[in-house]
């Protein structure tokens, strides 16, 4: 795969999700640019295949962290660079935010928590 430094993040018990840069990776007919990707894998039989491409278009999510809400079935992407970002199946950016700086998001709660000074602050996307 051969995906060093890349947000990665697990969709279900078979299936992963990984960013993905095509000019960085050297991908033919790229330059840089190309609309970042986020390829998803299935896992079966011992075996990795590449099952899709979604196409990430305005927004950069390459040197970010990402993690998949089943209940909004979008991916939620965030870094200090790009705020937070939703992102559907289908690549379309749901909720794009790049004031809204976070420090780290759960999925199973659909909460962001972010520390300021010495407090903790607790969010949550509604879509």
């Amino acid at each position: 795969m051969g995906h060093e430094n890349r947000a990665v993040c697990w969709i279900d018990d078979n299936t992963i999700a990984v960013t993905y840069n095509p000019f960085t990776e050297g991908d033919d007919n790229s330059d840089k640019d190309s609309a970042n990707e986020i390829h998803i894998y299935t896992l079966s039989n011992h075996k990795i295949e590449l099952t899709n491409k979604i196409k990430i278009t305005k927004i950069d999510i390459i040197t970010t962290e990402i993690s998949y809400n089943k209940y909004l079935n979008s991916f939620i992407i965030f870094s200090d660079n790009l705020g937070v970002a939703v992102i559907s199946l289908t690549g379309e950016i749901l909720y794009h935010n790049s004031e809204f700086k976070v420090n780290n998001y759960f999925a199973q709660t659909n909460l962001f928590l972010t520390t300021k000074s010495k407090s903790v602050e607790i969010n949550q996307i509604i879509i």
